[in-house]
């Protein structure tokens, strides 16, 4: 099953950064992990499993013509689309916690990823 992931306001849907790597290497993500159940130790598996697919994706890309199957522009088109969503999900949490009140602490976690 392919998942498609909104890309802002344009209209237009692109496929899950995830199941494109996997694809392009001949190989399946893992399985969704459901975040109800999910253990640390699952999440760092299956990070790390995503991690190096798409490592071996942008690697195959940059050592041949730029290009990743499925998507597009280009290589560096796919780094900058999970970047952008994850950036679009850091506004929705900021504007949840302005309109929610929370300790300042809590508003500058969400930017140490150390």
């Amino acid at each position: 099953m392919k998942r498609t992931y909104h890309r802002g306001n344009s209209g237009a849907y692109a496929q899950c950064p995830r199941d494109v790597a996997a694809g392009g290497q001949g190989n399946r993500h893992p399985a969704q992990l459901h975040r109800a159940t999910v253990t640390p130790a699952q999440a760092v598996k299956g990070m790390t499993s995503s991690c190096e697919a798409l490592h071996a994706l942008i690697e195959t890309s940059l050592n041949s013509d730029g290009r990743i199957r499925n998507s597009r522009p280009d290589v560096a088109g796919f780094i900058g689309y999970p970047i952008a969503h994850d950036a679009h999900h850091r506004g929705q949490v900021t504007r949840l916690a302005r309109q929610h009140p929370l300790p300042q602490r809590a508003m500058f976690g969400m930017w140490e990823w150390g």
